[in-house]
């Protein structure tokens, strides 16, 4: 029987429906036309509503409501375990999942670029490719990097040219934590001279330009000491800055001498 406030679905045999009612209320539940008339006016009204906007919107807040129901979730997640439960859909799952995973064994790879067949060794390495190669070969990716290199190179010397003075500040606050302004002066309190040697800088740049002076620090505590030209600071350093090894050093030279 039938239980107090329960609706009865299709194919009930509580007795309370003849077939032919429950066969309305089935069709009814599932939109089926009952006759071609009412198939022809459903069918009218769906191109009516399909120019409506109001309708259109009303229809695509009705999915966005579906699509964050939990109960109609909870039905696509049964769906997919009843998709699980199937062991040959399983079968079938796990062996394009294995297919996927699995890397590439040929002996030979096409190159995306001259489109010939060339072994694998002619390939250079890229993890995050399937076969672990690149998809060009050595030859076509040198030819590329020399056709743009020279495009890439004048950009950024170009950027360079630009953006010296801002790039040597950010460089100075980055390393020492000091800015252009405290460098130059302390440039200008040594008179653009060596603190130890007193000598101005001699050392050039591959361009020709001559280097600036560099700037000496404690590692430890990262205080700025002063500007030292290359080779005082080359020194001091190969000392490992110990002020004993510096004078055995002094003493050594003046028993020498």
């Amino acid at each position: 029987m039938a239980t107090k406030g329960r609706k009865c679905l299709p194919g009930c045999t509580c007795g309370r429906h003849d077939p032919q009612a429950l066969q309305h209320r089935s069709d009814k539940l599932k939109g089926r036309p009952k006759t071609e008339e009412h198939r022809a006016k459903l069918t009218a009204a769906n191109r009516a509503n399909a120019l409506n906007p109001d309708w259109q919107q009303k229809h695509v807040e009705g999915m966005r409501k579906m699509v964050s129901n939990p109960v109609w979730l909870n039905g696509v997640t049964a769906a997919n375990r009843r998709k699980w439960s199937d062991p040959d859909w399983r079968r079938q799952a796990q062996e394009r999942a294995r297919e996927r995973a699995t890397p590439l064994d040929l002996s030979t790879k096409r190159c995306c670029v001259c489109s010939t067949e060339k072994d694998k060794s002619e390939f250079n390495r890229n993890k995050s490719s399937r076969d672990g190669l690149q998809s060009c070969c050595r030859v076509c990716q040198s030819a590329k990097q020399k056709r743009f290199r020279p495009k890439y190179q004048e950009r950024e010397r170009a950027y360079r040219d630009l953006n010296r003075d801002r790039r040597r500040d950010q460089t100075l606050r980055r390393q020492y934590g000091m800015g252009s302004a405290e460098y130059d002066a302390l440039f200008s309190a040594q008179l653009g001279v060596c603190a130890i040697c007193g000598n101005k800088e001699v050392s050039r740049h591959k361009s020709g330009e001559i280097k600036p002076l560099a700037v000496d620090h404690d590692h430890k505590t990262g205080r700025v000491r002063g500007l030292l030209c290359t080779s005082c600071n080359l020194a001091i350093g190969q000392f490992r800055e110990h002020p004993e090894r510096l004078q055995r050093a002094i003493d050594y030279l003046c028993r020498a001498n």
